[in-house]
């Protein structure tokens, strides 16, 4: 009796704060006069890039509920797409904050601005500062790509070369009576060395200084045409570095210095009558095409994992499923896609967790649905190995990417624990290497073999795949191995993927794997579709200790009847529901 009255005060509390929403909603509605205003006729497109553009939208509705719901970055390249073929787009307008995006996200959205200017229409840049004594590559890189960058007076331009430090701790580890314990395939897996080592290996520095030349002619390169300077004073710039706004100007990165509401009022009298639409809302008024084909967008972001992740409804968990991005690739092949398109930023994670993603790859592709991968700022080590076995790579040049090899460990603190007068003692039953798994003793003879014959059975299979999959000798893969990253530019050039460029091109590549059209219309369905607000409430509810009968929440909020009156509540209040450009739709 007491667990079903925990209950009902549980499903009386959902209740009392649908009502508030209701109640917030119905009165949002009734100021903005409830009805939609016409949609403009000329428009002045504005994407905030300083409020940040995620890789992947949150997999979880409350996100969106309590307000830390963003536009991606997909949808900021599909309105740049639309728009492009809209005639009532006569500008775009990137504000860039304060803030610098990821390199490759400047890279992904200075392509699709490209393509937009290429329509013939302006596309305007305002910084506030190019960072603040901080690094700003990206932005300024991304800015460079616009017709006109404006910057605030009192900005600065944080351009001044890259660089990396990297911490070392063995010796503090040391001191303190604590070893690191790791077993490791490839000199360039690099991760152990901040435990096991008190400088840069030749190994790591040679993998630094490649990759941080390669990316800084990309910078270099890319600033420099966007802003029209030669290499020489593309260097002398970065050279002199950071700068204040007054320098920018002198050496040409930006075009004028001027206060966020001067840069606006210039823009409004250059498109006088124009509405300045924001990137959200311009999903609402958008042409939607009529899709020729449909297929999967399946997003993998964060560290893999092979059991589930994150507590049920609550935002800002960063490790994902291996199993329910598996799941998600079946489902799309049953529910007849033509393709599925996986979008990874991801460091990697276990190889169980790695080798479940691409067993549904490999399932999906028997099935007779070919599978893209777009990487993202990241597809290293383990998410490289669920995207070997694709139909086609698509990375930007930034992109880091391969590294493969394996590391396994951990720390042994004995002798901390001894200095400190702490005595363990271990009981062991039978078995040879019944300590492997000791958090306190170093391994043994015995145990290092193993741990080493283990760590080497996984780089072997991970190899292998790799080889089977890029249809590369071993011998290649090899050579390109051993823990590396690389850019994508140079994995490109290594056969690790097969073309650079963000969604955009791997919808192109898409297209020809499936044997669509090249202007073929195609929509992006989300797999697995994102869960509303009112599922995420009634996971918390069923899984919460106050709920003694989880059936009756699950058939409360499971009832039609229910669902009906507060779904479109909880999924927006406050605003109709907002139809996203036809690139991107979810389900």
């Amino acid at each position: 009796m007491l667990g079903f009255f925990k209950t009902l005060f549980a499903i009386i509390g959902v209740i009392a704060t649908v009502l508030v929403i209701a109640v917030v909603w119905l009165v949002w509605d009734w100021i903005g006069g409830g009805d939609e205003a016409a949609a403009p006729q000329r428009i002045a497109l504005r994407i905030d890039v300083g409020a940040g553009l995620p890789d992947a939208p949150p997999s979880t509705g409350l996100a969106a509920l309590i307000g830390t719901s963003r536009p991606t970055l997909a949808e900021a390249v599909a309105a740049l797409e639309t728009a492009g073929s809209d005639a009532r787009v006569e500008a775009v307008i990137l504000d860039l904050g304060t803030t610098s995006p990821a390199l490759t996200t400047a890279q992904e959205l200075g392509d699709a601005v490209a393509r937009f200017r290429a329509t013939g229409r302006p596309v305007y840049a305002f910084a506030d500062t190019f960072g603040e004594l901080a690094p700003a590559e990206a932005a300024l890189l991304l800015a460079a790509q616009a017709d006109e960058v404006s910057l605030r007076p009192v900005g600065m331009v944080g351009l001044a070369g890259l660089s990396a430090e990297v911490p070392f701790a063995a010796e503090a580890l040391a001191s303190l009576g604590i070893t690191a314990e790791v077993a490791r395939r490839g000199d360039y897996k690099t991760f152990p060395d901040t435990f096991t080592e008190s400088e840069l290996t030749p190994a790591y520095r040679e993998m630094l200084v490649s990759l941080l030349g390669d990316l800084s002619d990309q910078v270099s390169a890319g600033i420099a045409a966007g802003r029209g300077l030669s290499d020489a004073a593309m260097a002398a710039a970065i050279d002199r570095g950071p700068l204040t706004a007054d320098e920018a100007l002198e050496l040409g990165l930006v075009d004028r210095l001027e206060s966020r509401s001067a840069f606006l009022r210039r823009i409004e009298q250059a498109h006088s009558g124009a509405s300045l639409v924001a990137l959200a809302d311009y999903g609402a008024i958008a042409p939607v095409a009529e899709p020729s084909a449909h297929a999967a967008l399946v997003h993998l972001s964060g560290v893999m994992v092979a059991g589930e992740s994150g507590s049920p409804g609550l935002p800002g968990d960063t490790a994902q499923s291996a199993q329910r991005i598996a799941d998600a690739i079946s489902d799309a092949v049953a529910d007849g896609v033509v393709a599925v398109l996986i979008r990874m930023d991801s460091p990697g994670g276990s190889p169980v967790a790695a080798a479940i993603v691409a067993d549904a790859v490999a399932d999906a592709q028997q099935a007779g649905v070919p599978v893209i991968v777009s990487m993202g700022q990241t597809a290293a080590s383990g998410a490289y190995w669920a995207a070997a076995g694709a139909d086609a790579i698509v990375a930007e040049p930034a992109t880091q990417t391969g590294s493969i090899g394996v590391f396994a460990g951990g720390l042994a603190t004995a002798a901390f624990w001894d200095r400190i007068g702490v005595n363990w003692e271990r009981v062991e039953a039978d078995g040879d290497n019944a300590g492997f798994w000791s958090s306190i003793q170093p391994y043994d003879t015995a145990e290092r073999a193993r741990l080493d014959a283990l760590v080497q059975a996984i780089y072997d299979a991970f190899v292998d795949h790799v080889s089977e999959g890029r249809g590369l000798d071993r011998a290649a893969v090899e050579a390109v191995a051993e823990g590396r990253v690389w850019t994508g530019r140079q994995a490109l050039e290594n056969g690790l993927v097969d073309r650079l460029g963000g969604l955009e091109a791997a919808l192109d590549v898409l297209r020809q794997e499936a044997g669509l059209a090249p202007d073929a219309v195609v929509a992006l369905l989300a797999y697995p579709p994102p869960r509303s607000a009112l599922e995420d409430i009634g996971s918390l509810l069923a899984t919460g200790p106050a709920v003694g009968d989880a059936a009756l929440v699950d058939r409360v909020l499971s009832h039609p009847a229910a669902r009906a009156l507060l779904e479109p509540l909880l999924a927006s209040p406050g605003q109709g529901m907002v139809r996203t450009p036809p690139a991107l739709l979810m389900r």
